[in-house]
């Protein structure tokens, strides 16, 4: 894939040159618009022909991919940008601006054209509301995450990708699979979908007073937490779920005007109770708990998130409406952070092979891992995003900007090369595997000594085998008593099977 590297960039920067903001005033006026023109950071990018560039060399690897794996399945990914709408993306904007020490304010813009909202931003919601956790979850909770997932938009381009891969009766075979996956349970995909259209609301929040939890005797306790999914309006989709539910449950039980699905704590997992209640009233919710009923307490206790002084610091001030919006607590930053330091410490210990992939990863998940607030909503012709974080860099703006994604790239790149030469060393021993196994099967059939792997091609006990990086397999020889295949691998390292 690397070969590949100088044509993406030329391609990339070819699309990025398309226009400019001095072609283009109108564009760059409306993106900017939308950001803050003052401060540490601004950039505009235009992105016309972008996508379309990026799928027509996704395409060439695609082939090549496709070709020397044998895969059979012709994809084409200009046809899968359109199909979304992705290929309407025209220009992107983000911008920076330091608020106080160690807090930033983040804006990004961007712009598609025409006046429909694109097929792959359809799945955010159709449009903005006010968003219910505000008045829902109680002051202090960690994590909160609100969006109404759409699954149509997304159902139908995917039927259309089926349909242009395996003709008209695509999507039908698509459904087909789907449905066997949960034939057994006596659903449909259709009867899971329908649950996650509804506004879906996630929380989590910490008690660090209890007793943390410790799923393995060697891996980092976590600190014990409140968790609560809550599907506004979903109780009447969860008809078909139930029986599954009732099936599946420890207890099932009536309370409060819920029916409550109780399920045993899982075998050296997290001791915690979940449940899931449903509610017997009309338009009623569907809540997912970790803790039951007694959960449910935890959240309804207290002042509510909206009067909650942190949270309104974050958001400076009063939450607007939107699509989507996120929350993470200067808590959980500390808790995620520690974990993370942990976690690939342990990684880099256990291998120093792995460690240089450790502390890239670790780089690259650490604006993940800040306290932050976030909140997006859709205009006219554009997905606006605004939020306020720890750090300079975020996943909005770090990754987008140049200079950035050129660091991050040159790190991962060695990372990368190191995995890229383990999977090819992979498949040519699974290879060679294929070759021996054949050869004895050979052997037995015609009762002789030996077989190479010629003979294997031209009797057609094998079908000529694709190197994967250049190996050699034709002076390959299978012996009656055993022995080691042996070929040159990637880097000219020796890659051997046994058999």
């Amino acid at each position: 894939m690397l070969r590949h590297l100088p044509l993406i960039l030329l391609g990339l920067a070819t699309a990025s040159l398309t226009a400019t903001p001095e072609s283009d005033r109108a564009l760059f006026q409306r993106v900017t618009a939308e950001l803050d023109l003052e401060g540490q950071a601004l950039q505009f990018q235009n992105i016309e022909g972008f996508v379309l560039t990026g799928a027509d060399v996704a395409n060439e690897l695609w082939q090549s991919v496709a070709m020397q794996q044998n895969i059979p399945v012709p994809l084409d990914f200009r046809f899968i940008a359109t199909t979304f709408g992705a290929d309407r993306m025209d220009a992107y904007g983000t911008s920076v601006v330091k608020i106080e020490d160690g807090l930033y304010r983040h804006r990004s813009f961007l712009h598609w054209q025409g006046e429909n909202v694109p097929q792959f931003l359809q799945i955010l919601g159709a449009e903005n509301r006010a968003f219910d956790s505000l008045e829902w979850l109680p002051a202090g909770t960690d994590i909160v995450f609100e969006g109404q997932l759409d699954y149509e938009p997304l159902l139908q381009g995917v039927y259309a990708i089926a349909n242009q891969i395996m003709g008209e009766n695509g999507p039908v075979l698509l459904d087909l699979q789907l449905d066997r996956e949960l034939n057994e349970q006596g659903l449909t995909a259709r009867d899971v979908l329908k649950v996650l259209q509804y506004p879906v609301i996630y929380a989590l929040d910490y008690d660090l007073e209890a007793e943390p939890w410790q799923l393995a005797p060697d891996a980092p306790a976590i600190p014990r937490a409140y968790l609560v999914l809550r599907l506004k309006g979903g109780a009447a989709a969860m008809v078909n779920l139930l029986p599954t539910l009732a099936n599946q449950a420890s207890q099932v039980e009536e309370a409060d005007g819920w029916e409550i699905y109780h399920f045993a704590p899982q075998e050296g997992g997290a001791p915690i109770n979940p449940a899931v209640l449903v509610s017997q009233q009309p338009g009623g919710d569907v809540l997912f708990s970790s803790e039951g009923l007694d959960g449910l307490k935890h959240w309804a206790q207290g002042p509510r998130l909206k009067d909650d002084p942190q949270f309104r610091a974050m958001f400076e001030g009063e939450v607007p409406a939107g699509v989507l919006l996120r929350y993470m607590s200067p808590v959980h930053a500390d808790i995620a952070q520690n974990l993370a330091d942990q976690i690939f410490t342990q990684l880099a210990a256990m291998n120093p092979s792995t460690a240089a992939g450790a502390n890239v990863a670790k780089m690259l998940y650490a604006p993940l891992m800040q306290s932050s607030a976030h909140v997006a909503w859709l205009t006219e012709d554009g997905l606006l995003g605004r939020g306020v974080n720890e750090s300079a860099i975020s996943p909005q703006l770090g990754t987008s900007t140049p200079i950035v994604a050129g660091m991050f790239a040159a790190m991962a790149i060695p990372a990368f090369q190191s995995v890229r030469v383990s999977s090819q060393q992979g498949a040519i021993e699974n290879n060679l595997k294929q070759i021996a196994q054949t050869g004895q099967r050979y052997i037995i059939e015609n009762d002789v000594e030996s077989v190479d792997y010629p003979t294997l091609l031209r009797e057609t006990y094998l079908r000529e085998i694709a190197p994967v990086a250049g190996e050699d397999y034709s002076g390959l020889i299978i012996y009656a008593e055993g022995g080691v295949l042996d070929v040159v691998g990637p880097g000219g390292e020796s890659v051997i099977w046994e058999y």
